[in-house]
């Protein structure tokens, strides 16, 4: 699980009123991510305890929303990469980092821009694709399912 600026491509410097994803990527299996424009840990933890179960191994960086009582139930490791310290054995945050920089290159790259109205439409492409990709259906049936269900 992590965090990161969604800054529209090619704008000036200033974070101020820059929308936030939150991301959780289950390694081999699912993915999601969530448009916030502010993060902490007061809002963050019902988003975890909704979509994460009870007892899994939570996995993330050393941010402050991450920290205190909230996160309890869960068994929490995290990197601390202000000291430069980026994994130990299996405990990093790169499968949600390198979905984010997926998810950026692609916004960057294919579709340029992206009006913050429908940002976390496209964050939840990313997240079906990313979830999908991994199912061993492709992609294009799981979207028909998808739809004769509806």
């Amino acid at each position: 699980m992590d965090e990161t600026y969604l800054e529209k491509m090619k704008t000036p410097c200033s974070k101020a009123g820059v929308p936030k994803a939150l991301g959780m990527v289950q390694r081999g299996g699912g993915a999601k991510a969530l448009v916030m424009h502010k993060i902490g840990k007061y809002n963050t933890a019902p988003l975890i305890k909704s979509e994460i179960e009870a007892g899994s191994q939570l996995m993330t960086d050393g941010a402050s929303i991450y920290k205190g009582k909230q996160l309890q139930e869960y068994s929490h490791n995290s990197v601390n990469h202000s000291a430069g310290e980026y994994a130990f054995g299996l405990i990093h945050t790169n499968t949600v980092e390198g979905f984010f920089s997926q998810i950026k290159r692609s916004i960057d790259g294919t579709y340029h821009r992206v009006s913050e109205k429908h940002l976390q439409s496209y964050l939840d492409e990313f997240s079906f694709r990313l979830t999908h990709s991994r199912s061993g259906v492709p992609i294009f049936l799981a979207l028909l399912r998808q739809l004769v269900r509806q």
